[in-house]
């Protein structure tokens, strides 16, 4: 039973609905990751699902990204830490950050997706601030009492660099998102 064929044939019967049906269903963008693969040839299996999807359903399946199967899941999982905070500079928390980067720009490129009137650089900032003499004051206060040593301060520098990094593209895409607002004719207070 093909989807595609099936709405063909309902449309002859009832036209109005399938025409609703199918607006509804160019909408649909459904997207996929790959998780804890242990072999980069079970990657194939994203080419053969999405190809059963477009031929017995009619809908275009995304692909996001593949995430190997690393001991460091275990790890973060034992410490209750999310892989990206445990540790950034992995491979597995770079696959992460790039399947976040490929949505980030995914939700630039879809019309609704608009800022809301009152967020502000300037309120970003200032939580950035804030954020930023929190981290400063307990890093110092673990420096004084031994408990930080000079390895785990530089895993925070690294840490700390990556959230720039990323910060840094959030900044671009909602510089990007503003622009867009602009010059649809929207006005920011």
């Amino acid at each position: 039973l093909y989807l595609p064929g099936l709405v063909d044939k309902l449309e002859a019967v009832d036209p109005e609905p399938i025409q609703d049906f199918r607006s509804h269903l160019e909408a649909f963008r459904p997207r996929i990751v790959l998780n804890m693969l242990s072999d980069p040839k079970d990657s194939d299996r994203v080419t053969r699902l999405r190809r059963s999807c477009r031929e017995y359903l009619g809908v275009d399946l995304e692909h996001l990204g593949v995430i190997y199967r690393d001991g460091l899941q275990d790890a973060a999982l034992s410490a209750r830490l999310p892989i990206v905070r445990y540790k950034p500079a992995s491979i597995l928390a770079q696959a992460v950050e790039r399947i976040g980067d490929k949505i980030i720009e995914l939700s630039a490129d879809e019309p609704d997706a608009w800022l809301s009137p009152d967020a502000s650089f300037e309120t970003a900032a200032s939580e950035a601030e804030t954020d930023f003499e929190a981290k400063s004051d307990s890093v110092s206060e673990l420096l004084s009492s031994g408990t930080l040593s000079q390895g785990d301060l530089l895993e925070t520098v690294k840490s700390q660099q990556i959230e720039i990094n990323k910060l840094r593209k959030e900044n671009d895409l909602l510089k990007a998102k503003i622009l867009q607002a602009n010059d649809a004719g929207f006005t920011f207070r």
